[in-house]
């Protein structure tokens, strides 16, 4: 008996899923003209995004699907998210089209050799092949504190440079660092997430 739907979800498949729910609400906080608030989700999204990966490892419940819906949210969480966040902040105009849309083709194309390939293995030890697209988020993040200190327009400066540098190495054929580690991952991104989410209250309450 053939079963009623195309897939049955799984634990893993509820994680990734739970990640494109934060997204969509990080997505509307940035039309909202909501920055911070909407970065401090897009952390919570990425550590869903991380979770998802750990437990199907761990649970044994690796497959293609999950890896495909995964790719399909990371676009999401990891292209389209950033960039509007980044129009909305400012970063526009020609030029700025132009970056955000070579760092839309190098992390197409980068996705879509992972959903192939997978993750590889350098002594032992898992690691991505070309930048992962997830560094696009964090680096944002790290941009955006940094303008708290250095002002808008020389963090938007930085984006200038950071951008196309991203869009190339996310295309390069060699070895990036893999963070094995659970608790690397939840310090980073919760406490991201918990930054954003304290100066959010902090600017409504001003």
């Amino acid at each position: 008996m053939s079963q009623r739907f195309l897939i049955r979800y799984n634990r893993v498949d509820l994680i990734t899923l739970c990640g494109l729910t934060l997204c969509s609400l990080g997505l509307w906080l940035i039309s909202l003209g909501e920055l911070t608030f909407a970065m401090a989700v897009l952390y919570l999204a990425m550590l869903a995004d991380a979770l998802d990966g750990y437990f199907a490892r761990k649970w044994q419940l690796t497959r293609d699907f999950g890896r495909y819906l995964d790719g399909f949210v990371d676009t999401f969480l990891y292209l389209v998210a950033p960039a509007c966040w980044l129009w909305q902040w400012g970063f526009d105009g020609v030029v700025a089209g132009v970056l955000i849309w070579l760092v839309w083709l190098s992390g197409i194309t980068r996705l879509a050799v992972f959903n192939i390939a997978g993750n590889d293995s350098v002594d032992g030890k898992l690691v991505y092949q070309g930048m992962p697209v997830f560094w696009l988020l964090l680096l944002l993040g790290l941009a955006y504190a940094a303008s708290w200190l250095i002002g808008d327009a020389i963090a938007k400066a930085l984006i200038y440079l950071i951008w196309p540098v991203c869009a190339l190495l996310m295309v390069w054929n060699r070895p990036f660092f893999k963070f094995s580690k659970l608790n690397h991952i939840l310090c980073i991104v919760l406490g991201g997430a918990s930054l954003f989410f304290i100066v959010g209250v902090m600017e409504n309450a001003a």
